[in-house]
Formats: C-alpha cells, structure tokens, sequence
C-alpha cells in the first residue's frame, strides 16, 4: 500500500452479484452511495483516512450480512 498524504482522499468499491440484490440495495439507501442493475450491486466508499474508511467498511459488512440474514430467515432470499 502505497504511503497517503494526509488530505488525500481513499476509496474502495465492492461489486456483487446476488439474487436479492435490489433487497440488499434498499438496505443500504442511506448507508452509501450505490448502484443496482438488475442482480448486482455496487458500493463505493471514500474517507479522508484509513480508520474512517474501515468503520464505514465494517457498518456496511454488517448491514448486509444482517440484510442477508432476514431475507433468508423470512423465506425471501436464497439459501
């Protein structure tokens, strides 16, 4: 990992593909800024520093990890 200057902007973006995506996206309306098309799903997260950029990382996992699980649970989503 290359050295950050300390006003430089970080990013990272995670695609997936999965059957309840557009489910996963509602889930994530007001987390960060996404994109759907049809079975896909993509984030974008950006930070100023590293540490900002985990615990926006982390919050995201769990969103989706507990949006995966009702779906799953109610008979929604894919096993």
């Amino acid at each position: 990992m290359k050295n950050l200057k300390k006003n430089e902007i970080i990013s990272i973006t995670l695609s997936l593909h999965h059957d309840d995506a557009e489910s996963l996206c509602a889930s994530l309306k007001t987390e960060v800024k996404h994109n759907y098309s049809e079975n896909s799903l993509t984030l974008e997260l950006t930070s100023d520093n590293f540490s900002e950029l985990r615990g926006k990382w982390n919050s995201i996992m769990r969103v989706l990890i507990a949006s995966e699980e009702t779906l799953t649970s109610s008979g929604i989503g894919g096993e």
